[in-house]
């Protein structure tokens, strides 16, 4: 351990803390802080705007970054900034700051900007206004001064160029409702430049003019240095090992690399914990191992796509029990598991020990009562770019009529320019941009339906995805509504969010109606494909008397009412009785149910 008086660091003297504030422009640091970087506000104003609409965000967002080096390794335990409001100054009053987003990032390959590819070193929140106090008026401008406390210090290399993102989240302003307005002070010091981006979903980054006013601080008072190892060399990613101020929480990650899974932290050869990201309180020296074994990926997905789901993928330790579950969708059974097409288990539960990578293929076929109409096949079958509603197809002795009241929808097929993953081969995509309904009638009375789904959003206002509508009819969607089903989508790697919908109805319907739910953030078109239902259990003919038996006593029946000529011997429906509906009975009576 080291400490201020022994060999570590220098306290900061009263006279440097007094240059601080006059010559750093920030508030002074605490007698066992110093400053490792500072880029001290501009005396003459300026600001870069770096908000946002929290928590939807808005096309006017704006954010910057702005780049530091520290010469020698060092925890960086505290960042303070500079900032003011703008949209004040034209009258429409200010939107307060409730939250800062804190976050540090690496340097792309080309070392000129931030890698805003992947996620940043560390983020933080810091759940309030950052203790924003009055610092004066500059450039015409009122300022003020912030400060923030990192959880965790945050381990600097030194010599790596890192990125300081500040960013400020605010509602709008009370008058005319102006977009977030927040900026962060003009900066001097530096090398004259930063990042910025400029809009919502999407937006354009530009690398612009002008230095950030910021400080970064660490700890002057005792600290401990803490060591971290991955085993075998080259199985993983350590992060988190430097030195950290007494009493300081410590935050290890152990991120395998391919082909290993973490397995335990050990430290003097005695496990000590077995989470790979290990926090604890820095009160001495350790040196801690991170151990790895070799690890097998399990892929699992479905057949078909519409069948059902399964566990999804993951990588497990060699020698440990994996278990995968296939849950069909309603209409729809489980058959079997393939690896590489073979099959190896007709347990919906699989449970096995991971040996080897693994492809596993959950398979499911329809029930004996359900019928898929997938846009792929039928009679006749829907072809892409050739079929629009209304078109009726016909599968498995039961016809649907596709048709919308209030636009029309064309087949299409999944390509390049749109990714879903249910929406499989051909599918059924709005023909404009204006909320249509999709109806869909079918030939015979069903007890389920089910469909895939995906919501058109608009992308720069995409956060929350728009509810799917489900409401089932008998022959009109005049008479009343027999039931309704709703699900919102999610996006996973996909386009637009996509979902699945399914209603199940102890009473009969042949007519779903499907639109999109009210959602300020939505279009309200859809796309959709998969429609699979249930048909529902007709009366068995032969049942003559009704009693769910044929016997002897339906045959009499039916010989009595033929006799007689009354309307229910009418067998084969052609609004006539005669031997014809004699020989249709008799047939069916043959049959049995």
């Amino acid at each position: 351990m080291r400490n201020s008086q022994s060999g570590g660091r220098r306290p900061v003297g009263l006279l440097a803390a007094l240059l601080a504030v006059v010559l750093g422009g920030f508030m002074v640091q605490p007698a066992l802080a110093e400053t490792v970087f500072n880029q001290p506000p501009d005396p003459n104003g300026g600001q870069y705007k770096s908000a946002w609409y929290a928590e939807d965000g808005l096309d006017s967002d704006e954010y910057v970054w702005d780049s530091f080096i520290i010469p020698a390794n060092t925890p960086i335990t505290e960042v303070r900034w500079r900032g003011a409001y703008t949209n004040y100054l034209s009258g429409v009053g200010k939107a307060p700051v409730y939250n800062f987003t804190v976050a540090i990032y690496a340097s792309n390959i080309t070392g000129f900007e931030p890698d805003v590819t992947k996620p940043p070193l560390v983020e933080y929140e810091t759940g309030g206004n950052a203790g924003e106090t009055p610092a004066g008026t500059f450039g015409g401008v009122a300022m003020y001064d912030y400060a923030f406390t990192l959880p965790s210090p945050f381990q600097a290399t030194g010599g790596t160029k890192y990125w300081m993102q500040i960013e400020a989240w605010q509602g709008l302003t009370p008058t005319y409702g102006w977009p977030p307005d927040w900026s962060i002070a003009k900066g001097t010091g530096g090398n004259g430049a930063h990042f910025r981006k400029v809009g919502g979903t999407g937006g354009m980054f530009h690398s612009i003019s002008g230095d950030c006013a910021f400080m970064l601080l660490t700890t002057g008072g005792p600290t401990w240095t803490i060591n971290a190892s991955a085993s075998p060399a080259n199985s993983g990613v350590i992060q988190g090992a430097g030195v950290y101020p007494a009493n300081s929480t410590v935050t290890l990650t152990a991120t395998a690399n391919s082909g290993w899974g973490f397995q335990n932290w050990t430290e003097n050869g005695s496990q000590v914990s077995t989470n790979w990201r290990y926090i604890f309180t820095a009160t001495r020296d350790r040196t801690l191992v991170a151990n790895f074994v070799p690890a097998y990926t399990i892929t699992t997905s479905h057949w078909p796509v519409y069948g059902g789901t399964q566990t999804p993928s993951g990588v497990y330790n060699s020698g440990s029990q994996v278990t995968v579950t296939a849950t069909p969708r309603e209409g729809f059974v489980f058959t079997n598991w393939t690896d590489w097409g073979n099959p190896v288990s007709t347990s919906a539960v699989y449970t096995f020990t991971a040996s080897a990578d693994r492809n596993l293929v959950a398979n499911f076929e329809p029930g004996p009562q359900t019928v898929p109409f997938d846009m792929d096949s039928g009679d006749p079958p829907p072809q892409a770019g050739f079929t629009m509603t209304p078109f009726s197809t016909t599968k498995s002795g039961l016809t649907a009529d596709f048709f919308s009241p209030d636009g029309n929808f064309s087949l299409q097929t999944d390509g390049t320019w749109l990714h879903q993953e249910q929406l499989d081969a051909n599918f059924l995509y709005p023909s404009s941009a204006f909320r249509a309904t999709l109806l869909v009638k079918f030939s015979r009375p069903v007890t389920a339906a089910s469909l895939d789904f995906a919501t058109v959003e608009m992308e720069s206002w995409a956060d929350t995805p728009s509810p799917m509508v489900l409401r089932a009819f008998m022959d009109s969607t005049s008479n009343p509504v027999i039931g309704t089903a709703q699900s919102a989508g999610v996006y996973a790697a996909t386009t637009y969010p996509e979902g699945v919908l399914v209603f199940t109805s102890a009473e009969p319907f042949n007519l779903i109606e499907l639109k999109v739910g009210t959602n300020p953030y939505g279009t309200g078109t859809f796309m959709a494909d998969n429609v699979s239902v249930v048909m529902a259990d007709l009366p068995c003919p032969a049942d003559f008397d009704g009693t769910g038996f044929v016997d002897t006593d339906d045959f009499d029946a039916f010989v009595a009412a033929f006799e007689a000529g009354t309307d229910n011997a009418d067998f084969d429906g052609t609004g006539f009785v005669d031997t014809d509906d004699y020989d249709a009975f008799v047939r069916a009576f043959e049959l049995g149910c």
